[in-house]
This record gives structure tokens, sequence and C-alpha cells, in this order.
């Protein structure tokens, strides 16, 4: 919706570009514990929420910000020694795909009839992350594959 791209996606778009300017002086360890812990409180919130019937969605949650503050961090220790590049391109991808993943996938499932699979979060959830996942990694490859044949 359009909340989720002005308000919700804006915020990690500005976190993405915070850790692009500036360098985390945490130890590993301690992104690792503040990972677990946002998770662990992200699924309290759901839970909480869900238990007293608020919810509509199930994708804005007040923990999220620390939960993926403390995973992206910890993918940032890995990044600087590998392609940051390659990442970023697969990353944008993965982003700007996965609502055309999952809107395509639905209308895809309920011309067969099978729409009822998507009525499970966890599976949709897993679902789009892998198709979009693969599908980033095959533009990749290509372009990749591109760049190597005109030089």
């Amino acid at each position: 919706t359009t909340r989720n791209g002005l308000f919700f996606g804006f915020f990690f778009v500005s976190l993405g570009y915070s850790f692009k300017t500036s360098a985390l002086n945490i130890k590993a360890i301690y992104k690792l514990i503040g990972f677990i812990i946002g998770f662990i409180l992200m699924f309290v919130e759901m839970l909480s929420l869900e238990h007293a019937g608020i919810p509509i969605e199930y994708n804005m949650y007040l923990s999220i910000i620390p939960t993926v503050y403390f995973l992206f961090s910890l993918c940032m220790e890995k990044s600087n020694t590998e392609k940051p590049k390659s990442y970023k391109d697969l990353g944008s991808f993965i982003y700007f795909s996965h609502f055309i993943v999952l809107y395509l996938s639905i209308g895809l499932f309920m011309l067969f009839k099978l729409e009822w699979i998507f009525y499970n979060n966890l599976f949709r959830f897993f679902y789009v992350a892998i198709v979009s996942t693969f599908l980033g990694l095959h533009f990749q490859k290509r372009k990749l594959k591109r760049l190597h044949q005109s030089t």
C-alpha cells in the first residue's frame, strides 16, 4: 500500500544510507545478541497484537526496527570483504520485485484454485523470499554475462 512505500520503506532506505555513510563499531557478538533479542521482541509483539485482535496485516511492527538494524549490521560484517556492489544490486532487485512476485503468484495460485496455500503466512513469506532471491540471482548472472561479452 502507499503507506508502506512512503512511511515504512522510507525508514529502511534511510537506515541503509546511514550504514553506507557511517561505520558501526559494535562487536559481532553484540550484533548477534541484538538481532536475537529484536527477533524475540518482534515475535512477542506479533503474538500480543494477534491475541488482542488488532492487526489487519502482519508486516508493520515496531520491533522490526532493532531487528533489521542488528541483522543488517551483521550482514555488513561480511560484505566488507566480498563484492558489496553485487550485494547491493541483488538486494535492490529483491526489494523492488518482491511485491510483484507476491501479487503475480497470488493470481497464479488463484487461477489453479490453490489460493488456500497462500493463507499460510509462513509459506507466503518463504515462497516470496525464495522466488525473489532466485529471480534476482538469475538476472544478476545474466547482467554479468552481458558485461563480460561486451568487453
